[in-house]
């Protein structure tokens, strides 16, 4: 598969959506909440004068996680700095820049953050930090794209722990639905996630079934986070921000030190 190289590789690319994104923010056109409508919306709509994350690939030559990615993000900000985050996006992407690595990078530190803020001496904290380091080891694999599943792996893995992922993943959402505190929600997310990327990062059937069993502990983990999470209002709202504070700093740390895409005949050539 070819690589992507951001804004085509072409300076004159980025610049022309950059400078339209700056005229959208001068005008407080980027809008929260808003996918895009009578000359406004959200970082993705005002990008593009579309709401489209799928155009983000041929019109930028940036795949579709990261505009989603991005759109998460800016929902989750204050207002005032979402709209500078969408200006900053931009800007901080290098033009042909390779950019596939940063989602397992940042996923390495997001989930190594949350497993640190939850270490403790409680059982359910410990089967919470299990399931996560499987997803961290996983992370770290596919940022150094060290090795590859072999579909009969892939097939066999999947066999063995749909079922009970499935159901670890429904019951840590029930328990995040069950609360409008930000840190019950956060905790209890942790531990879904960690099952579904437990799964997911199995290499093996001995793997597997370790997975299998972080999955069901950390259904378990979510359960017990209920209770134990609580929080007030205004506490909750400063720890959502405070995570996507955190996040957007260090998305565009990481967009900015990605490296530029070497062309197949290139790397051809240093084989």
């Amino acid at each position: 598969m070819e690589k992507m190289k951001a804004f085509h590789g072409d300076e004159a690319i980025k610049q022309k959506y950059l400078a339209r994104l700056k005229a959208h923010h001068k005008a407080d056109e980027i809008i929260q909440g808003k996918g895009w409508k009578n000359g406004s919306g959200c970082a993705v709509g005002c990008t593009l004068d579309n709401y489209s994350h799928a155009a983000y690939k041929d019109e930028l030559d940036l795949p579709v996680w990261l505009a989603l990615l991005e759109d998460n993000i800016f929902e989750g900000l204050p207002a005032g700095e979402a709209q500078q985050f969408a200006v900053d996006f931009l800007e901080f992407i290098p033009t042909g820049a390779d950019v596939d690595k940063v989602q397992w990078q940042l996923a390495q530190q997001r989930h190594t953050r949350d497993r640190d803020r939850i270490l403790s001496s409680e059982p359910y904290a410990k089967q919470c930090v299990e399931a996560i380091n499987l997803v961290i080891a996983y992370c770290d694999l596919q940022s150094k794209q060290e090795s590859a599943k072999s579909a009969a792996e892939q097939a066999a893995f999947r066999s063995m722990t749909q079922e009970t992922v499935a159901r670890a993943a429904e019951a840590a959402w029930a328990v995040a639905r069950a609360t409008k505190a930000w840190s019950a929600r956060a905790h209890a997310r942790s531990a879904a996630e960690s099952a579904e990327s437990a799964a997911e990062s199995a290499w093996s059937v001995e793997i597997a079934e370790s997975a299998s069993r972080s999955a069901d502990s950390a259904a378990s983990a979510a359960r017990s986070a209920y209770s134990s999470f609580l929080s007030a209002a205004e506490s909750a709202k400063a720890a959502r921000y405070d995570h996507f504070r955190w996040e957007a700093k260090t998305l565009l740390e990481l967009l900015s030190n990605a490296p530029q895409c070497l062309d197949d005949e290139l790397l051809q050539s240093l084989c």
